[in-house]
């Protein structure tokens, strides 16, 4: 059984696997500290910004390009190696059902078997210290 702190560290995937989609390019970072998460998700053909000094010196293809990615954050609950992301700041607005994963440990990696869409993921622990997270929020925590 997985619990929360067989998750903790910094975790990268190697590739995703759905019906009719795979994905073995994209880099995804997966931070977790205690119940505090954040994954990042940047496309392998991101844009090169060396020389820009704002959005405005972007082309919409590159604006396009740098759109595709993903990142959100927030807290995880995990029972019976299900781990379930609540997700508070999402890059690309709420999602249409919960993220939620059936863990498992296979020769050293990660497993995360998606339990309400059809997917899976394989994880490795990237070498690192300990994770330490911290929330900062500031006025009203309710709705823009």
């Amino acid at each position: 059984m997985i619990g929360a702190a067989d998750l903790q560290g910094h975790w990268q995937r190697d590739w995703i696997k759905a019906p009719g989609f795979e994905d073995h390019t994209t880099r995804v970072h997966w931070m977790q500290a205690g119940a505090l998460f954040a994954d990042i998700r940047v496309p392998l053909d991101r844009p090169d910004l060396t020389g820009r000094d704002c959005l405005a010196d972007l082309t919409q293809p590159e604006l396009a390009q740098l759109l595709a990615a993903e990142g959100f954050a927030g807290t995880i609950t995990v029972a019976e190696s299900r781990c379930t992301w609540h997700r508070e700041i999402n890059w690309h607005g709420e999602p249409d059902i919960n993220d939620i994963g059936l863990m498992s440990f296979e020769g050293g990696a990660l497993i995360e078997d998606g339990v309400l869409a059809e997917y899976r993921e394989l994880w490795r622990r990237a070498p690192n210290e300990k994770l330490r997270g911290h929330r900062l929020t500031f006025g009203n925590s309710g709705p823009c």
